[in-house]
């Protein structure tokens, strides 16, 4: 009995010194490098001993927003933002120069030019867990030549292709209030319930300290179905996207999830998308998009086939 007590103590305040690491992630300066080095270990700690608590992790986070909407809830969502597309979503802030995935300020203000009003943005976390806006360690390395760790000071001291300068969370919420005709699409490509909720908390908590109007304009992605009540745990987002790129399923069971949950945009690979599928979608109420094409024709014939929105790096909008 003593062991048993002794135990659920340390797993209590091993839940108290993890959930305190996450609620700094939103407002822990670029220099407090010792709390993310703690977070860090806090964070292996709870996976490796509790990761049945990872829930109550979740909405103890949720219920400081006034969130804590509970499972299968079907959620009022829309996506009237599709209509400052043109069609199009910049994909990682759009291409520039012949570069892709450079997820970049720079391309952002390129493709902003363009006419482009909505851009997806690929977000990874560093080694301090801390959200950056980067596609994954191997692609950085590559793209701009670097040897150290993946932390958060090295990520933000170098440059994409030795020119495009690397940004975190807070960049993208600042760009996002500086330009309240944008949207962002989220791909932060994690599938566990502590690092989503970890991902999402940062940009929210940053957010509502800063330019809490933002938040209408931010759209997850979710990649399975438990993900859509992790995120909205997190903070009740307007709208969320629907992506099948790493996900079992049929044309009638994303048909299903949507109608039950409320979801009402979904993405596929562009080679996925058939006439009957997309007939099915569009039956259903559905908004469809498609990833990731360059080529015009293509995109035509995609958009003839079905699809509603285009994700891209190279085309751009109609003049």
């Amino acid at each position: 009995m003593k062991r048993e007590k002794k135990a659920k103590s340390r797993t209590k305040r091993l839940i108290a010194a993890a959930l305190a690491a996450v609620l700094v992630l939103g407002c822990a300066g670029f220099g407090a490098l010792k709390v993310w080095q703690t977070a860090k270990r806090l964070y292996i700690e709870l996976v490796e001993h509790i990761q049945d608590e990872s829930k109550d992790i979740s909405q103890t986070i949720a219920a400081d927003w006034g969130g804590l909407v509970g499972e299968q809830q079907h959620y009022t969502l829309d996506h009237d933002w599709t209509e400052a597309s043109a069609g199009l979503i910049a994909h990682a802030m759009g291409g520039i120069d012949g570069s892709d995935y450079t997820n970049s300020p720079e391309a952002f203000h390129a493709n902003y030019d363009l006419g482009h009003r909505v851009f997806e943005v690929d977000f990874d976390v560093s080694e301090e867990y801390y959200l950056i806006a980067s596609h994954d360690v191997w692609r950085w390395r590559e793209r701009t030549g670097a040897e150290g760790d993946y932390t958060v000071e090295n990520f933000l001291a170098s440059k994409v292709d030795g020119k495009y300068t690397t940004m975190d969370y807070r960049d993208v919420i600042d760009l996002m209030a500086e330009y309240p005709d944008i949207y962002i699409v989220t791909d932060t490509k994690y599938y566990d319930e502590i690092t989503v909720t970890l991902q999402f908390t940062q940009l929210v908590r940053y957010a509502q300290e800063t330019a809490p109007e933002v938040l209408d304009r931010l759209v997850p992605q979710i990649y399975k179905t438990e993900m859509l009540d992790w995120v909205m745990d997190v903070y009740p987002f307007q709208s969320v996207v629907y992506t099948l790129y790493d996900t079992t399923w049929t044309p009638r069971s994303v048909v299903d999830f949507c109608q039950q949950r409320g979801v009402d945009f979904v993405t596929v690979p562009a080679e996925k998308l058939t006439e009957d599928i997309a007939d099915l979608w569009q039956e259903a109420g559905l908004t469809i998009g498609v990833h990731t094409v360059n080529d015009e024709a293509q995109a035509d014939a995609l958009r003839e086939m079905g699809a509603d929105i285009v994700y891209t790096d190279f085309l751009a909008p109609a003049a």
